[in-house]
């Protein structure tokens, strides 16, 4: 299991919107990778066995939803 903590700021670590992390779960999702939202927390839980195009291909989808912020 991996997971990315968003934060307002990165000194203080103020949490980010809640809103913010539903936006990056939405586009990671049609980008291809299914990842659940806890808080502010985006997790992946990738398969314990794959390619390194399945890496790929979550690496790139956790790329867009963060873009989509």
């Amino acid at each position: 299991m991996l997971a990315v903590k968003l934060v307002a700021n990165r000194e203080t670590k103020a949490p980010i919107d809640r809103a913010v992390p539903m936006k990056v779960q939405k586009r990671a999702y049609k980008a291809g990778a299914m990842v659940r939202v806890s808080g502010n927390t985006v997790i992946i839980l990738p398969p314990l066995v794959m390619t390194v195009e399945d890496a790929d291909m979550i690496l790139n989808a956790l790329k867009a939803g963060l873009a989509a912020i």
